[in-house]
């Protein structure tokens, strides 16, 4: 065999290598784009949009792709979209929808007048703690707060009814000293100090993961 043809046989690999395309990346940019695409028409209100739509949709738009690349070769850019896809679409399953525009961070609320309580609180993802022991009401007012993962606590006033409606996707409930734990808990409790000329507060509280407290 000559030098020539051995250098044309070296350089074929080479060249096949530069030529293959790389599937990770296009999987990548594809999803990037999807996903800038679908926020901006939400933004502008061109049509609602809900994350636990759009992620199962790219969910399967990957696992399509990884499957008929496999056949070439293996694809662990591909897996790991894929995992971190299937995390965000079990969290947006899980969290209320609210929750996903309450933003991340821990926040700390006291209040104490009526126009001070607002009727919704969000978190996407961090703490919550609504003090509203200093709270006097002179009519029944409803609350609700959603939150995608993190730890709410609800301080209640003393002299008021308070009656609880409390949805945890997973992690714990504690509603007046009453425990419970484990996975799509729906939990209902009332404040034992009230009487019948007492003004009601409802609480609508929904997490998707973690723990849920009124005291």
């Amino acid at each position: 065999m000559s030098d020539t043809d051995r250098s044309t046989d070296m350089a074929t690999p080479t060249a096949d290598r530069r030529d293959r395309v790389n599937v990770g990346l296009v999987m990548t940019g594809t999803v990037l784009v999807a996903l800038g695409a679908a926020w901006l028409l939400d933004a502008t209100d061109v049509v609602r949009l809900q994350a636990s739509l759009v992620l199962p949709g790219l969910l399967i738009l990957v696992g399509l792709v990884l499957m008929i690349a496999s056949f070439e070769r293996a694809h662990p850019g591909l897996v790991t979209i894929g995992a971190l896809l299937t995390a965000a679409t079990l969290f947006s399953a899980l969290a209320p929808a609210e929750a996903l525009q309450g933003g991340v961070g821990d926040r700390r609320y006291l209040v104490g007048t009526e126009d001070d309580l607002h009727p919704r609180y969000e978190v996407g993802l961090g703490n919550l703690t609504l003090d509203l022991s200093q709270l006097q009401l002179t009519q029944a007012r409803t609350v609700r707060v959603a939150m995608g993962a993190g730890d709410l606590v609800v301080i209640v006033p003393d002299q008021v009814e308070v009656r609880v409606e409390a949805s945890v996707g997973a992690g714990e409930a504690i509603l007046f000293d009453q425990r419970t734990s484990g996975l799509s808990l729906h939990r209902t409790a009332r404040s034992d100090d009230h009487n019948a000329d007492a003004t009601r507060l409802n609480l609508d509280l929904q997490l998707g993961a973690g723990t849920i407290e009124v005291r």
